[in-house]
C-alpha cells in the first residue's frame, strides 16, 4: 500500500510536500492552463467530432454519411459501427401514430414493425400488436345491434328479431359476434347479456297498463315493464292506477246534467281529475245550455214557468241569451227572433181570403226574412189579389179550400153545380173540375151522405 502510494506521490517527504502544494495551487493555475489549452487548439484545430454527434448530424441531414464516417474514423470508429450509430440516432413515429398511419394505409406493415423496433419493442410482441389494429365493435353498440337485429343475438334475447322480409326491405345482418366484441375488451358473456338487456326497452308504462287492463298481458308482465324501464319498482302500483281509464270531468258533468247522478257524485268524479268544486261548477254552468228564444216563447204560451237558479237573471229571454255563446252585442237581435211569422203560402192564403191587408202581409214577410226584392214583388201581387177579389162594397167574397169544397159536397151543403163553381173559383179549369166531381162520385166513400 505504501509502495503504491509512494509510486504516485514520490519517495521522499519533500516530493510529497511538493505534490500537496501542487494540488492546493491548481485552482489558482486553471485560468493560465486554460489559456494555454485554448492557444494550443487554436494553433492546431484538428480534434474530430464525437462519433455520436456525427451520427446525429447524419440523422438530421446536417452531414453527408461519408464525411461523418471520416470524422468518426478519427476517433477510431469504423464505418460499420458508425452506420449502427446513425441508425440509433434516427427516430420513427411513435407506436400510436404508426398504428394510425397503417389504418389509413399510409405506411406498410414493414414500416409499422420498424416503428415497433425503434420503440424498443421485442419482435415477439409484434404479431399480437398487429392483431389489435382492427378495433372491435364497442360492446354497448353490439348489444344495441343485437336488439335491432343487425347482428346475431347469440341467445341473449328471449325473442329474436324477425328474419322474414315484408314489404319494407330489412337491414342486412352483419357477421359480427357481439360476444367476441365483449370478450375483446375483457367482458364476459354474462356481462354482454346484461348490456343487451339494458339496451332493449319494454313498451311504455301507460301502454303496458292499458294492455293489462285489456287482458293482453298479465300483472307480472306489467311489473316487468316497470323493472325493465327507468321507473323504480315502488312506483309501479301508482302508475297502474294512474293509467286506469276513468270518465272525464266533462262526462261527470254531463251525467249530472242528464239527471243520472246527483251533484255530490259529480263533484267526487271531477275531484279524481284534481278539479275543485268551484271549477266543476264553472264546467257545469258552461255545459248546461238554455232554450232558444222561440222555445221560451212557446213554453210560456203553453203555461210553463221559468224557474231561475240562484244568481240567474229573472227574465227568461235575458237569462237564455246571457247563458248562450252569443256575444253581448247581438243580445237584442237574438231576443227579437222569439216569434215566428206565417209562411209565404199562409200569407198568400190570408191575403186572398181578405184576412189581412197587403200592407200587413208585406210587414210580416219582411219580418220572416224574405229578400226585399221578393217582398216588393209579393206586395204588388197581393195588391192585385185584394183588388180582384173585392165585391161592390170593397169586401172580398169568401173563398173555400179544396178540402172544404169536397167536404161540403159530401155533406150536401154544395150541389154539384155549386161544387164545380167553387172549384173553378179557386183556380181549377172547368174540365178539371168536372173530372174531380166525377172522381168523387165514383168512390162510395165520396158519395154525398144524402144520397
Amino acid at each position: 500500500m505504501a509502495s503504491a502510494f509512494g509510486k504516485f506521490t514520490g519517495n521522499t517527504i519533500g516530493e510529497a510536500a511538493a505534490f500537496a502544494a501542487g494540488i492546493a495551487i491548481a485552482p489558482l493555475l486553471e485560468p493560465v492552463v486554460q489559456e494555454l489549452r485554448n492557444t494550443t487548439w487554436a494553433q492546431a484545430p484538428d480534434r474530430p467530432l464525437d462519433p455520436n454527434t456525427a451520427a446525429e448530424a447524419v440523422a438530421e441531414g446536417l452531414l453527408k454519411p461519408g464525411a461523418a464516417a471520416s470524422e468518426a474514423a478519427m476517433s477510431g470508429i469504423a464505418s460499420t459501427p458508425f452506420g449502427t450509430l446513425v441508425e440509433l440516432a434516427r427516430t420513427a413515429p411513435g407506436v400510436a401514430e404508426a398504428r394510425t398511419l397503417i389504418r389509413r394505409k399510409q405506411i406498410s406493415a414493414d414500416q409499422l414493425h420498424h416503428a415497433y423496433a425503434k420503440a424498443k419493442i421485442e419482435p415477439q410482441y409484434w404479431g399480437p400488436l398487429d392483431a389489435l389494429l382492427d378495433e372491435p365493435l364497442p360492446p354497448a353498440v353490439a348489444a344495441l345491434a343485437a336488439v335491432r337485429g343487425l347482428i346475431d343475438p347469440e341467445g341473449t334475447l328471449p325473442v329474436n328479431p324477425p328474419t322474414e322480409a315484408g314489404k319494407i326491405p330489412p337491414f342486412p345482418v352483419y357477421p359480427i359476434s357481439g360476444k367476441a366484441a365483449a370478450a375483446a375488451v375483457g367482458l364476459s358473456e354474462d356481462a354482454y347479456g346484461v348490456m343487451v338487456g339494458i339496451n332493449g326497452r319494454p313498451m311504455s308504462l301507460h301502454e303496458a297498463a292499458s294492455a293489462y287492463f285489456r287482458g293482453i298481458i298479465e300483472l307480472s308482465d306489467f311489473y316487468r315493464a316497470v323493472s325493465e324501464g327507468d321507473t323504480r319498482n315502488e312506483w309501479r302500483d301508482a302508475v297502474l292506477e294512474q293509467a286506469r281509464e276513468i270518465t272525464t270531468a266533462h262526462d261527470a258533468v254531463e251525467n249530472h246534467l242528464r239527471g243520472y247522478t246527483d251533484e255530490t257524485t259529480m263533484l267526487e268524479r271531477t275531484a279524481r281529475h284534481g278539479m275543485s268544486p268551484e271549477d266543476t261548477t264553472i264546467l257545469f254552468q258552461n255545459a248546461g245550455r238554455p232554450l232558444v228564444a222561440h222555445q221560451i216563447t212557446t213554453g210560456l204560451a203553453r203555461g210553463a214557468k221559468f224557474n231561475p237558479e240562484p244568481n240567474e237573471l229573472k227574465d227568461p229571454y235575458q237569462a237564455a241569451v246571457q247563458e248562450s255563446n252569443v256575444k253581448p252585442s247581438y243580445y237584442d237581435l237574438w231576443i227579437a227572433n222569439r216569434y215566428t211569422y206565417p209562411s209565404l203560402f199562409q200569407l198568400n192564403a190570408l191575403v186572398k181570403a181578405g184576412a189581412i191587408t197587403p200592407d200587413t202581409a208585406k210587414d210580416w214577410a219582411t219580418k220572416e226574412g224574405l229578400a226585399p226584392e221578393v217582398v216588393d214583388a209579393l206586395f204588388k201581387f197581393w195588391q192585385g189579389e185584394a183588388g180582384a177579389g173585392a165585391g161592390a162594397g170593397g169586401v172580398k167574397s169568401k173563398t173555400y179550400t179544396y178540402s172544404q169544397i169536397h167536404q161540403a159536397w159530401r155533406n150536401n151543403v154544395f150541389t154539384d153545380a155549386q161544387a164545380l163553381s167553387e172549384l173553378e173559383a179557386i183556380g181549377y179549369p172547368a174540365a178539371k173540375a168536372q173530372t174531380l166531381l166525377a172522381t168523387w162520385k165514383q168512390s162510395a166513400a165520396n158519395t154525398p151522405t144524402g144520397g
